[in-house]
């Protein structure tokens, strides 16, 4: 009867062993890209110039009328409350109409100023921690054969070695149990044979394993989760590393794209910027929605600054909980990285 119904259970495992790999892919290529454009300088210059474009028309027209009407309305409130509310009207309109002439003149300057919180963020996480931490656990689930190099730019370096972490405690150590039901068995021979397997060929590695993985090399049990023999257990091994991956993944690319959203958004803001900024020089309403959207854009930029912290800081304890593995093993480890993106979400 296990001729017959193992290899269609063994064809699920498969497929749900190729979706652990898939997603791990995903999540390691989208966490680099989101910090591989942390700046965004081909649509900072494009919105610098919107706003220099835009400010021409508003610093002939709205500008000049605004700080007219703001003088006026502040004089006027001088005269009547005999100092103090007035001169603080006066200061205003002469502080915001600084503020305003600077976002019409240099806009770029407000640009690269919104941009710098994600820039702080990310060198703060990653920068300051890629040389002190080290390159993790690269023993575990085995060891490849060969020292990292690395490049010497903090950021991308440990942008590496937490990539290598999550890939190696999502998507290596399931496969290690699902292919020899034992992480001792895959330690020793786990790399040879993925190195005697050819796309789309598995022959010599079939046959390198019939000849060297037997139970006289790695005992009965794991002999017999290679041959698939196990193909129940091989089912729940990859369908809970599914789940394990799943959370983790919706957790880390949620803090992803906040941080990326957060950007955009200030980045927007600014866009509308010259407009406020002339309104808020006039005492009253105007005023008020002014303070508001610099509000929100000091909002979205320090939100962008510490999501982008907080991501790093969760890729940087993922490389550290690497060097557990050996002391509390696989479970607890991962349940440990899980528990610090559900601390930082």
């Amino acid at each position: 009867m296990s001729d017959v119904f193992d290899p269609p259970v063994q064809l699920v495992a498969s497929i749900l062993a190729g979706l652990v790999a898939l997603l791990g892919t995903a999540v390691v290529v989208i966490v680099q890209w989101v910090f591989g454009v942390t700046s965004l300088p081909p649509l900072q210059d494009a919105l610098a110039k919107l706003i220099e474009g835009s400010a021409k028309g508003l610093t002939t027209t709205l500008l000049p009328t605004a700080l007219c009407i703001g003088g006026f309305v502040a004089f006027a409130k001088h005269r009547e409350g005999g100092g103090g509310g007035g001169l603080s009207q006066v200061a205003w309109v002469m502080l915001s109409g600084v503020v305003c002439v600077s976002l019409l003149n240099s806009p770029q300057m407000w640009v690269d100023g919104v941009d710098s919180g994600r820039q702080i963020g990310s060198s703060i996480a990653l920068n300051a921690t890629s040389s002190s931490i080290g390159t993790g656990s690269q023993e575990f689930p085995f060891k490849l054969g060969h020292e990292p190099t690395f490049t010497g730019n903090g950021r991308d370096d440990m942008l590496r070695k937490s990539s290598d972490a999550v890939w190696r405690t999502y998507v290596a150590a399931p496969w290690c149990i699902a292919e020899f039901g034992s992480f001792e068995a895959c330690e020793k021979y786990g790399k040879t044979v993925l190195d005697k397997g050819n796309p789309g060929d598995d022959s010599d590695r079939k046959k390198w394993m019939q000849d060297n993985l037997k139970s006289e090399t790695i005992g009965k049990e794991s002999e017999q989760w290679w041959e698939g023999h196990q193909p129940v257990q091989r089912v729940v091994v990859e369908l809970l590393a599914l789940v394990v991956l799943l959370v983790f993944a919706l957790l880390v690319l949620t803090l992803a794209f906040a941080s990326l959203a957060s950007l955009l958004g200030a980045l927007m803001l600014l866009v509308t910027g010259p407009v406020f900024a002339c309104l808020w020089v006039i005492p009253g309403r105007t005023r008020q929605w002014g303070v508001r959207w610099f509000d929100q854009l000091v909002g979205f930029t320090l939100q962008a600054f510490v999501v982008t912290t907080v991501l790093g800081s969760v890729l940087v304890i993922q490389v550290g909980i690497t060097k557990m593995f050996g002391v509390y093993g696989w479970g607890p480890s991962a349940g440990l990285s899980i528990a610090a993106a559900i601390v930082a979400t």
